[in-house]
């Protein structure tokens, strides 16, 4: 066998090789895709946290994928559920729940609950590695449901 020429064994073995480095590259994409995404959950719920006043802390380096705060937000109890889906390699998206609780004497509760619900809303952001969430969509958004509550409030005060 002459010594330039490639067997089948050797052919199979540098494509092998190459494809080894091709898994460990989309690994490593991977692996940052998800950090990055990690890091913007955690930016959304520091922006949250401000937003409603929330005592809560979490750690950023044991952050789970769905996470739940609550605070208050124009005198009225807010609640914000964060959560991280990935329906394809390297996008994510972060669905944002929001709850206002209006300000309603307990009487009205007892009386209908079904009647007073409680005004929500959920934001889908779509992220990427070089696109972040835009943050500012929960402001609006809660500025939003405080005026839904004020309307139940007034229903309710009758």
């Amino acid at each position: 066998m002459p010594r330039g020429s490639m067997t089948i064994l050797d052919i199979l073995i540098q494509v092998l090789i190459a494809a080894f480095g091709g898994l460990i590259i989309l690994w490593a994409a991977g692996s940052f895709a998800e950090i990055r995404i990690s890091q913007y959950l955690y930016q959304a719920l520091a922006f949250v946290n401000r937003l409603i006043a929330s005592e809560q802390t979490f750690n950023p380096r044991v952050l789970p994928e769905v996470v739940v705060t609550e605070g208050s937000y124009a005198g009225r109890k807010a609640v914000v559920r964060l959560n991280v889906l990935s329906p394809r390699f390297l996008k994510y998206r972060i669905h944002v729940h929001l709850l206002v609780q209006p300000r309603l004497p307990v009487r009205a509760y007892t009386e209908d609950p079904l009647a007073y619900r409680h005004p929500s809303r959920t934001i889908v952001w779509p992220c990427s590695l070089t696109s972040p969430p835009p943050y500012n969509d929960v402001m609006l958004v809660f500025k939003e449901l405080t005026v839904e509550a004020e309307a139940l409030e007034m229903e309710g005060g009758r």
